[in-house]
């Protein structure tokens, strides 16, 4: 198959994922004077839907660099390719369950785990690609691709981390769980110096 082919696919159900995530955000009938309650009673969901959906645009950009740079993909990374997707496209339902619950450990564990679920399964692919120049150009630095993992690795932990803080402090967790996709998302030169030049010659370009 075809890397491109691949890329198409992921894409839409990226699309799809991310688009399911508005639909729990919804008024239900009622009166005009009762319209202001509604609304206040709904900023959770819409504060969740916030977070996924940036959450979702890391995933989606990272995911993106990692098949810029492979060459080719195999049967293996077609399957875990699959499972980032099968877990992506998961993530409307913890989303739903914390809009609805957003103090709840149960809620806050569910979405930490679906999180550091994808991530996992990110770097997963990453890893199998990247060891030993097996899906990409055989001048890309180890170095390189073992910070790729380190670096794609660590917000599971985080999440996680999150996750077992629901019990303690539920506002908390929601802190960690806007601290890593702002991480991601405001420009700062560290995830330059962390990953530093990908190729063995030193060229920015393959």
């Amino acid at each position: 198959m075809s890397k491109s082919r691949l890329e198409a696919f992921s894409d839409g159900v990226f699309a799809i994922a991310i688009t399911l995530l508005v639909l729990d955000v919804k008024l239900p009938p009622l009166a005009d004077a009762a319209l202001g309650r509604a609304m206040v009673a709904l900023l959770p969901r819409v504060g969740v839907y916030v977070i996924t959906f940036a959450i979702v645009g890391v995933y989606w950009v990272a995911h993106h660099t990692f098949l810029g740079y492979f060459e080719r993909v195999d049967r293996t990374a077609l399957w875990l390719n699959n499972l980032v997707l099968l877990l992506v496209a998961f993530l409307p339902f913890p989303t739903s369950v914390l809009g609805a619950h957003p103090l709840a450990p149960a809620a806050v564990l569910l979405y930490a785990s679906a999180l550091a679920g994808v991530n996992i399964a990110g770097t997963a692919l990453w890893a199998y690609g990247a060891a030993g120049g097996r899906l990409v150009s055989s001048r890309m630095s180890p170095l390189f691709a073992r910070r790729v993992v380190a670096l794609h690795g660590t917000p599971a932990a985080v999440y996680l981390l999150g996750g077992m803080l629901g019990h303690l402090a539920p506002v908390a967790s929601i802190v960690v769980f806007v601290a890593v996709p702002t991480f991601f998302i405001v420009p700062h030169p560290l995830i330059a110096r962390v990953t530093g030049v990908p190729w063995r010659d030193g060229s920015p370009q393959a």
